[in-house]
């Protein structure tokens, strides 16, 4: 059990329970507190499955998308940077418009689709951060937070065993 303020703010397993505690929001940020760059900033960020919007619970067999909303559009040379990390603080996945070509997007809002979520279950959190060449601009440590809940990643009844390795992969074969 993790107590927030004399409530309780998560009941479950010890790890999870952990994880939880690591990442909570009265955590982030302290070490590093963030400094707005008037000239191009996060303004929110959300993540998407299914009809729930800012969601805390993830099933990593469900399609999901992380929005996140800048006070104005991209431009040539800056690029925004996702990082998802455990609840040890170990940088597990690395996403963002540097590793994939993409349009300048005209909009200030940028979407990642990610049809599956390869983690197994699990407390993990995202930071954001936005580069211009290899200056960072602006950053949000711990921007959300989240469990992961194992589901039916393969289809196939089968659940795989989180203790052979760290994520899943999606694959065909032919």
């Amino acid at each position: 059990i993790v107590l927030d303020q004399g409530q309780v703010a998560f009941d479950g397993g010890v790890e999870e329970a952990v994880g939880y505690y690591v990442l909570s929001p009265s955590k982030s940020n302290s070490i590093f507190p963030r400094k707005i760059n008037t000239s191009l900033y996060i303004q929110n960020a959300t993540i998407i499955q299914g009809e729930q919007t800012n969601a805390t619970n993830i099933l990593n067999d469900t399609p999901l998308t992380i929005n996140v909303k800048l006070n104005r559009p991209l431009t040539q040379g800056e690029n925004l940077e996702i990082g998802f990390y455990n609840d040890f603080g170990d940088k597990v996945a690395h996403i963002g418009t540097s590793l994939k070509p993409h349009p300048i997007n005209p909009c200030n809002k940028i979407s990642f689709y990610l049809t599956k979520f390869p983690f197994f279950s699990g407390a993990y959190a995202i930071n954001i951060a936005i580069k211009r060449d290899l200056d960072c601009i602006d950053w949000i440590s711990n921007a959300i937070t989240f469990h992961v809940e194992n589901g039916d990643f393969y289809h196939s009844g089968k659940y795989p065993d989180s203790n052979k390795t760290p994520f899943l992969l999606d694959f065909l074969i032919k």
